[in-house]
């Protein structure tokens, strides 16, 4: 028999080692009350510890494994983007090059577009209690959006409004066939379809359709990774001008494409189907690039077209912002929106952006 209480004062650790090692030799042990009462907190704590390392352990397995595989599904995003980008250069070998901007002009327009939107150094928690409090005051305020314009009675316009977003909905689909499921357009009748979106290039469908005597040219919205990075590239200096006026840098590279590699094609439909006229349409992304199209399309003149400008409109449903006001003027009469109530992407501007900052900054 052990009295701890003779011995001269032992570690804890020292107690601890031979609590475990003493059951096993058959002897008897005894501490004394302090020392026994360290020896089982110190246990209980190394036990409680280590059912907390190996739940830990598994939750971080579980995590790594969930995060894994997200991290795995961005990566096989992100590397067509990358080759993509690198694409984007001044090509080799006489190689076409996938965009008229090369990539230090999309990873400039980049910067340039999210730096101003950063409010001072907030954090998301700070953004997001900022936003609650305008809110807040807005209701106290009984502050409420307006909405103008004219009552639609006409069922006609109605109609063809449906029609027009079945026709962007098709862009969506992965080939001629899908198109013909959701829209009134033939499957015989698609030209061609695009399925693949590229850095300022969008997917796109060209189709014929004899009931409404239509050439259609019509763009899809963001879809991939490669249409966000457009989306991002929304201002570039210079490029992003058109005659003097802002546009939107990485829809109007994208307008640039399709007059450069399209416009042969929908001229010899138009050719072709004489009386016909061209609509450009397009759904978010693709609706910004349309309108811009239109008006770069309009601005070239009947004779360097090879059929009249006044062929040429454009309907876009739930648009970007893309040009300036006085853009949005002249394009009036032959371009249509079409927005839904209070739907956040065609308000989502950089002087949008840049009003509410101000307010949240203003607000106590």
């Amino acid at each position: 028999m052990l009295l701890a209480t003779r011995l001269a004062p032992l570690p804890e650790r020292e107690i601890l080692r031979r609590l475990r090692r003493c059951p096993r030799l058959g002897f008897e042990c005894f501490f004394s009350t302090t020392q026994a009462q360290h020896a089982r907190f110190d246990a209980a704590d190394r036990n409680t510890q280590h059912r907390e390392v190996k739940k830990a352990g598994a939750e971080s397995d579980l995590d790594d494994r969930k995060h894994g595989g997200q991290m795995a599904w961005l990566t096989s995003m992100l590397e067509p983007a990358m080759k993509l980008y690198r694409r984007a250069l001044p090509a080799d070998k006489g190689d076409e090059p996938t965009s008229t901007a090369s990539l230090v002009d999309i990873a400039s327009s980049i910067l340039r577009s999210t730096s101003g939107m950063q409010i001072q150094k907030w954090s998301i928690a700070d953004l997001t209690l900022g936003l609650y409090f305008l809110s807040v005051r807005h209701a106290s305020q009984m502050a409420s959006d307006t909405f103008s314009g004219d009552l639609v009675s006409s069922d006609t316009f109605v109609g063809d409004l449906i029609y027009y977003v079945e026709l962007a909905r098709g862009s969506y689909q992965k080939d001629a066939a899908g198109l013909a499921r959701v829209s009134m357009i033939q499957e015989s009748k698609v030209v061609k379809f695009e399925d693949t979106s590229n850095v300022m290039r969008p997917g796109y469908y060209i189709a014929v359709d004899h009931r409404h005597k239509l050439v259609i040219l019509c763009i899809r919205g963001t879809h991939t990774v490669h249409d966000i990075i457009t989306d991002l590239a929304s201002n570039s200096g210079g490029a992003s001008n058109l005659d003097g006026e802002n546009v939107h840098y990485g829809s109007v590279e994208a307008a640039r494409w399709f007059m450069e590699h399209e416009l042969s094609t929908l001229k010899s439909c138009l050719h072709e189907h004489e009386g016909y006229e061209l609509r450009l349409v397009g759904h978010s992304l693709g609706g910004s690039t349309a309108a811009l199209l239109a008006l770069m399309l309009r601005r070239l003149g009947d004779e360097q077209l090879g059929f009249s400008s006044q062929l040429i409109k454009a309907v876009t449903i739930a648009s970007p912002p893309c040009v300036s006001e006085k853009l949005a003027s002249e394009c009036a009469d032959y371009i249509t929106t079409l927005v839904l109530q209070d739907d956040v992407i065609p308000r989502m501007s950089t002087a949008a952006l840049t009003r509410l900052r101000n307010e949240i900054l203003v607000t106590n």
